[in-house]
């Protein structure tokens, strides 16, 4: 976020990041994740459309 001049808020809305995930789930969002720390993730969940 800091190389491209943005700042992550968490959690965001001051709400649970998983019970989120969850309503976006539920209300059919189109989630794709476009980031993710090389740490916790694969550079394979790039891309990859979250829908459950």
């Amino acid at each position: 976020c800091g190389e491209a001049g943005v700042s992550a808020v968490f959690p965001l809305w001051g709400k649970s990041t998983s019970g989120l995930m969850e309503q976006f789930i539920t209300e059919r969002f189109k989630t794709i994740v476009v980031s993710v720390r090389k740490e916790k993730l694969p550079k394979s969940f790039l891309g990859r459309l979250i829908d459950n």
